[in-house]
């Protein structure tokens, strides 16, 4: 879980299938660490969403 994450990229260390986007902006959500591999876009204002097994976030600057 992430909490007024920073712009980038951020990685767990073991996978999130859940994702609640409480921000302003479009985030990406991954499934290899370093967001690599493929990915899923969540809106902003998302309640908890089903997006698998992921890995990694990233964030806009």
């Amino acid at each position: 879980m992430f909490n007024n994450p920073t712009a980038g990229c951020h990685s767990t260390t073991s996978a999130f299938t859940t994702v609640t986007n409480r921000t302003d902006v479009f985030v990406t959500v991954y499934q290899g660490a370093q967001c690599q591999g493929s990915s899923l876009v969540v809106a902003p204002g998302t309640i908890p969403m089903q997006v698998g097994d992921r890995l990694s976030v990233s964030i806009p600057s």
